[in-house]
């Protein structure tokens, strides 16, 4: 589902913008590679746990299982 979404933003930044650069197919191509997956995975995560109404330390627990996520995830792809 998000595949469609970011292919269907590609198309319309391709469509209003200028050419395609070797940095914007070096971002999709991350966006779609297992890194990219993982990343936005853990990206989300984090957007679920974090409400504007919570509080300061619900707020900093939410940042640090994103980094924790995308740390596991990174790691695992290196090694």
């Amino acid at each position: 589902m998000w595949k469609a979404v970011i292919f269907c933003l590609v198309i319309v930044a391709s469509v209003c913008g200028e050419e395609d650069s070797k940095e914007d197919r070096r971002i999709i191509n991350l966006l779609f590679s297992d890194d990219g997956r993982r990343i936005l995975e853990c990206w989300f995560t984090y957007i679920l746990y974090y409400w504007p109404s919570s509080d300061k330390a619900t707020k900093q627990a939410a940042l640090e299982k994103m980094f924790e996520c995308m740390k596991k995830g990174l790691e695992a792809s290196s090694g």
